[in-house]
């Protein structure tokens, strides 16, 4: 038996070669910080098959055009920056801390998973989802 992939070696599903993380934080004063966030990596491996064939109610994967090819496919570059900011109030025994921040400022939409669309019992080529935009976020905390 020729088994997974015609016997030859493929990429692990969640291999991610490269990655770089740069991280900056300012405490600009005593009630005031602020932070940056960047991601740059390459994207994971993926599948995507030549389509598909639907006989009764089992979906069968085909790859015609290039057998042997599994994970061979990468969606692109992912890239993601986050900014936030901390202030810190309050006097004596009452401390506060308001945590602003934003995920994914620049609103990239990062591939998350492929999905292929059914017509005529035939899926198509699978195309990018992306489920994460641009997201605001904001926290409170007391000490007391």
């Amino acid at each position: 038996s020729e088994g997974v992939n015609l016997g030859n070696r493929f990429a692990f599903r969640h291999d991610r070669r490269h990655k770089i993380n740069l991280v900056l934080f300012h405490k600009l004063n005593n009630w005031l910080e602020l932070g940056a966030n960047f991601v740059l990596g390459t994207a994971n491996p993926a599948f995507i098959a030549e389509g598909s064939l639907l006989i009764d109610q089992e979906v069968y994967i085909l790859d015609i055009n290039d057998p042997g090819k599994k994970n061979k496919t990468r969606a692109g570059v992912y890239q993601r920056v986050d900014l936030g900011a901390k202030l810190n109030f309050g006097k004596n025994r009452w401390k506060h801390l308001l945590k602003l921040s934003v995920y994914n400022v620049l609103n990239r939409n990062n591939p998350v998973y492929y999905r292929s669309d059914e017509e005529d019992d035939i899926l198509g080529i699978g195309e990018s989802v992306s489920v994460l935009g641009i997201r605001p976020a904001i926290g409170y905390s007391l000490k007391f």
